[in-house]
């Protein structure tokens, strides 16, 4: 789990990585939602880009029936392995700068048209609907990262708030009825549950306990 030095630098070389690459690589469009603007930079030599940009405005529409809107910020990078070289290309979401500011920025790597790691509510899925699926996964996470707070998402040496609250060892049952992915951490736990109720699905009182004891996003929206 990365301390809040180790995120800062992590942060100020994935900025200086995209700028030196965006240059010549990209197409830039701005879309919006509801009346909030959110980029893509759609890499020119990605033969999956149509199909990612589609799954990406279905996970934005998706979430924002739900009552939530684009952060400040929000883009959405369609990247294959040319654009990084040697170095792989993953699925990630960053959600604060390196002065500490809110934003969601989220890589969508080749592995989002053919349900990611097949561990989650992806799994299995292909195309758009299986870009849609990691897109509102990885949106969760920065929704559930600025709800907590910088401190508490990235722990610094003196540990989180939320440590006081155990995550379960050994068989957990509930969990997996989420999905596998959803047993590898508090941080993966909450993404899932809150894809799988934007795709409607319901849990029990423990699940739901779970989700809410670790901050995770309500839904819909508190302010619907």
């Amino acid at each position: 789990m990365p301390t809040i030095s180790e995120m800062k630098a992590l942060e100020a070389l994935t900025e200086s990585r995209r700028r030196a690459s965006l240059q010549n690589d990209y197409e830039l469009t701005y879309h919006s939602y509801d009346g909030v603007s959110y980029a893509i930079y759609r890499s020119k030599s990605d033969a999956n880009g149509k199909t990612k940009m589609a799954g990406v405005h279905a996970a934005v529409k998706a979430v924002g029936k739900k009552g939530y809107r684009p952060g400040k910020d929000s883009r959405f990078y369609l990247l294959d392995q040319k654009n990084f070289g040697d170095q792989q290309v993953v699925t990630e979401a960053f959600h604060f700068d390196s002065q500490f500011m809110h934003h969601q920025w989220i890589i969508l790597g080749p592995s989002s048209v053919s349900g990611g790691s097949g561990r989650g509510l992806a799994g299995g899925t292909k195309g758009v609907e299986s870009v849609k699926r990691i897109a509102i996964h990885e949106i969760a996470h920065t929704l559930h990262s600025h709800k907590l707070g910088l401190n508490d998402y990235y722990p610094d040496t003196q540990g989180m708030k939320q440590s006081a609250i155990s995550w379960p060892k050994g068989k957990h049952d509930d969990i997996l009825l989420v999905s596998s992915y959803a047993a590898a951490g508090w941080k993966e736990f909450v993404p899932e549950v809150f894809l799988g109720l934007i795709l409607g699905k319901t849990y029990n009182e423990r699940i739901m306990d779970l989700y809410a004891q670790y901050g995770g996003p309500p839904v819909p929206a508190v302010s619907l």
